[in-house]
């Protein structure tokens, strides 16, 4: 486990990352302040999901976006609570045919991208690293989604 706290996530976060990616870590991250939570999922070095207590969830951004009805989300939803090992939501819609695994990587890609953009604009953060086995061998992986491109990425935009 890795912990530790920062004034500055614009530069501390990134350093991290780049050093997870490097180190081709798995686990997660989880970065707090004043109550917000993000929660980034690394596989081998590559960012797999992002999501925050103050962002949309990825769900209802695929609602929001036309992707997936309302009604469909909540089916979809009650069988991954169901489900004995916690498969990701894009993962499930992708096995059930429900949407592609291509526009469920890119839909999970722009969530990450938001949420790394909103934690480094926090003005402090407290960071936990906490290593895990793999297992995500069938998680949707967005094709672009190397640590290095997240953040030029989030520093682009």
């Amino acid at each position: 486990m890795m912990q530790g706290d920062t004034s500055n996530p614009r530069e501390t976060l990134p350093a991290a990352l780049q050093m997870m990616a490097k180190a081709k870590s798995s686990g997660t991250f989880t970065v707090t302040h004043d109550g917000q939570q993000a929660v980034i999922l690394l596989s081998a070095g590559y960012i797999l999901f992002a999501s925050s207590t103050t962002g949309t969830r990825l769900g209802d951004a695929m609602v929001q976006k036309g992707v997936l009805g309302r009604e469909t989300l909540e089916q979809v939803l009650a069988v991954q609570k169901r489900k004995k090992n916690k498969q990701p939501l894009a993962t499930i819609l992708a096995e059930l045919g429900l949407v592609s695994r291509e526009a469920a990587g890119v839909i999970v890609e722009q969530q990450i991208y938001e949420v790394i953009g909103e934690v480094m604009n926090w003005p402090s953060v407290t960071l936990d690293f906490e290593p895990m086995q793999t297992g995500f061998e069938d998680v949707i992986r967005p094709d672009s989604c190397s640590v290095e491109r997240v953040l030029l990425n989030v520093a682009t935009h």
